[in-house]
């Protein structure tokens, strides 16, 4: 979760693991990626840095007009204390109105990204893997509110090694209420990585999209450990 105070110009940002930081104007770092605003502080954990960034994501070429995409990497807060690193995302921006519908009965998103990382330690040996190399694509049938969405899952190491981490067809209902939707992986194999995500339209008509997912897999040896963690954040537009 977010929030913003603009007479601080201040963000608030929870972590899953029950962490929290707050950013401002003097985290602030200077001459930063075209389309990215980001933040750095020191962390509780001597010698550490927490980081937050605001990404404007490019989706088949072209920049996204009504979402943003964040991503925070901190371990600590004052109030607490350190816990394990986490790196996590969102996307934030202006929600369609639930009562800007689309004309046509179908709608299709034709351009999409991802952004991510995949750790995988099925080897015995931990992997991470960027899942930027992956593909999306979301088709909306607006006549059941019914959506799906297939995600190829394709991770590379920072030394070039491609993985293929399998595709997965996303499906779900779209939330009437607030134009958010939430969807599960349409075929479901016991142990093995099940992708959930949460997401949103956002924009006029639904202009874009945006969710974030999330996924493991258990080894096979301990059913218990995890062997194959994913966290992911896709957008797209039309």
């Amino acid at each position: 979760m977010i929030s913003y105070k603009a007479a601080t110009q201040a963000y608030l940002v929870f972590a899953p693991n029950n962490v929290q930081q707050t950013f401002t104007a003097a985290d602030l770092l200077a001459g930063t990626t075209p389309g990215t605003t980001s933040y750095s502080k020191p962390s509780p954990t001597a010698g550490a840095t927490e980081r937050f960034s605001i990404i404007q994501p490019t989706p088949g070429g072209t920049a996204t007009d009504y979402l943003r995409v964040t991503v925070g990497d901190f371990e600590g807060s004052p109030t607490s204390g350190t816990r394990a690193r986490t790196k996590s995302y969102c996307v934030i921006g202006v929600a369609t109105a639930v009562t800007d519908i689309p004309s046509a009965s179908t709608v299709s998103f034709t351009r999409a990204s991802v952004q991510g990382e995949a750790h995988d330690i099925r080897s015995g040996s931990l992997i991470v893997y960027s899942l930027s190399d992956s593909t999306a694509t979301m088709t909306v049938d607006l006549t059941t509110g019914q959506f799906v969405s297939n995600l190829h899952l394709i991770g590379r190491t920072a030394g070039g090694t491609v993985a293929d981490l399998g595709t997965f067809v996303e499906q779900g209902s779209i939330d009437v209420t607030n134009a958010g939707f939430f969807g599960s992986n349409s075929a479901f194999v016991s142990g093995r990585i099940s992708p959930t995500i949460y997401g949103g339209f956002f924009g006029p008509q639904g202009k874009e999209f945006g969710y974030v997912v999330s996924g493991t897999e258990n080894t096979m040896t301990n059913p218990t450990d995890i062997g194959l963690l994913v966290t992911a954040v896709v957008v797209g537009s039309r």
